[in-house]
């Protein structure tokens, strides 16, 4: 009987999980229809925006490439001033087309309508990029000022990077996360739609909360100085090819996160998230994280001690992950 009744309970937390995945997915992204929201809306001039940037950071730009390109952008920001009213990415997509436009003048291939529409935008409420890190178009750079950053031993400083359970006491400095967090914003994202988010506490009490909740830090719960959920918006994603994607976009963020807490001199741990539909529900209720967001990671960290040991954890050989191609 207990057999049966574990067997059932597998069967019903499968079928449960399975539903939750599906349902989620088509309510929250923009699988039926990307302006259904402002959050949706915002993730869709993102990508519209992004797929114009990467034409002029091509090495030799097509001549007059991207007026099918302008127009997506321009009607999703207009659509958006109706909907919604003013937002900084409608600032930066504005920003996108002007360079597109300067780049069709330079080469004398100018869209008489397309300018005149974009200078009609102009005039719309978007006026400011205020909240965007830079004006929308490309940057340049140049190979010193890359080379001039990197470490020494780069193989030295990311094998040192381990999975930390004994912490010093004291908390993590709030500024420590934000310096994280700005690096964290540096890991790519699909078409740069930036979906993943970063939840976290300090605080004694949501720590165990969130920790009770993951049950894997048996033993060393009582160490842990911040936790942090990363979670990632499915409101940014199309169709059913993207299904997969938040976790890839999150857990690009979510390692890119845990190697800035490392350079800034902090230690930290991944903790699974492999739960049932029901135990993710609970994380979501009791943090108050959107329905819309998917968690991906939970990472717990503090200050590191003076010594301490970790788990050796011998990698596989290189020749069992690295593979030319062809096999």
């Amino acid at each position: 009987m207990t057999k049966i009744k574990k067997l059932l309970r597998l069967a019903f937390d499968l079928v449960d999980s399975f539903i939750y995945d599906v349902s989620r997915y088509l309510r929250y992204s923009q699988t039926l229809g990307s302006f259904r929201s402002r959050r949706r809306a915002r993730f869709n001039l993102l990508m519209m925006a992004h797929g114009l940037e990467k034409g002029l950071s091509m090495p030799t730009p097509r001549r007059g490439f991207g007026k099918m390109g302008l127009r997506f952008v321009m009607n999703g920001v207009e659509r958006f001033y109706r909907q919604f009213g003013d937002d900084a990415v409608c600032c930066y997509a504005l920003e996108v087309v002007e360079r597109v436009l300067e780049n069709h003048a330079k080469t004398s291939d100018s869209d008489p309508a397309l300018v005149a529409r974009f200078e009609a935008l102009k005039k719309s409420p978007a006026q400011s990029g205020v909240g965007l890190s830079q004006a929308g178009g490309v940057c340049f750079m140049n190979k010193r000022e890359i080379t001039s950053t990197l470490p020494v031993n780069p193989c030295q400083f990311f094998s040192s990077r381990r999975s930390v359970r004994q912490f010093a006491e004291g908390s993590l400095p709030e500024s420590a996360i934000r310096e994280a967090a700005k690096i964290a914003q540096t890991a790519p994202s699909v078409c740069n739609r930036q979906s993943s988010r970063v939840y976290y506490s300090v605080d004694a009490a949501d720590i165990a909360r969130v920790l009770e909740l993951q049950n894997g830090s048996g033993g060393f719960g009582d160490q842990v100085r911040a936790v942090f959920v990363i979670t990632s918006d499915l409101g940014a994603f199309l169709d059913i090819e993207e299904r997969n994607q938040a976790f890839v976009d999150g857990g690009v963020f979510a390692m890119t996160f845990a190697l800035g807490l490392h350079s800034l001199g902090y230690g930290t741990c991944f903790l699974n998230w492999c739960v049932t539909a029901r135990q993710d529900r609970k994380m979501h209720r009791a943090l108050g994280i959107p329905a819309s967001e998917a968690v991906v990671a939970i990472l717990v960290g503090g200050c590191l001690r003076d010594e301490f040991v970790v788990a050796a954890s011998p990698r596989v050989p290189l020749e069992e992950v690295l593979h030319r191609i062809p096999f």
